[in-house]
């Protein structure tokens, strides 16, 4: 009896003096992003795009995360008129710290495709690594802003690889 008692004591001490639990941040996001993307063509055609994308997140554990972006790409080629180019990607990244600010590094598979009529010599499709790296800052539970940088490197059937260096800043939000 006195070993229940001294039980339910630390117990009911435990309750009245613990502390509240910090709130936990939600797995699931959407959000969009703009940025810039430099391109070092080897054939020389393209020069620039600026991405507008739609981007979703889903944590995994232990600090992964599954991630795809679908950017609409206004590109510009050198000498030529700018066109529309799609650029999606998905992939894995690992988060270094799991807080209001969480750096991480990943992986994407990224893909490329121009639409409509080109007047230069260039592949309509290409697929390619980009590893990335880049944080998020959540401004609150359900929002955050986020930088990010990537290096995608493609390749195509019958053409040289291309690759490009772009920068992406978004807003997403949390559920």
């Amino acid at each position: 009896m006195k070993k229940t008692l001294v039980l339910i004591a630390a117990l009911s001490g435990a309750l009245l003096c613990g502390t509240s639990a910090d709130a936990q941040y939600a797995n699931k996001s959407l959000g969009i992003s703009v940025g810039y993307t430099k391109f070092s063509v080897a054939q020389g055609n393209l020069d620039y795009g600026v991405p507008l994308s739609l981007d979703g997140s889903l944590y995994i554990e232990n600090g992964f995360e599954l991630d795809a972006h679908f950017p609409v790409m206004l590109l510009k080629p050198a000498g030529y008129d700018q066109f529309i180019g799609l650029a999606p990607s998905i992939g894995v990244r690992y988060l270094f710290m799991q807080e209001a600010f969480r750096p991480y590094a990943g992986l994407d598979v990224s893909f490329l495709f121009f639409l409509g009529n080109l007047d230069f010599q260039i592949g309509n499709f290409y697929v390619g690594p980009s590893p990335n790296i880049g944080f998020d800052y959540f401004l609150t539970e359900g929002v955050s802003v986020g930088l990010k940088a990537q290096f995608n490197w493609y390749l195509a059937l019958n053409h040289h690889p291309e690759n490009s260096l772009g920068f992406m800043a978004g807003v997403n939000l949390w559920f």
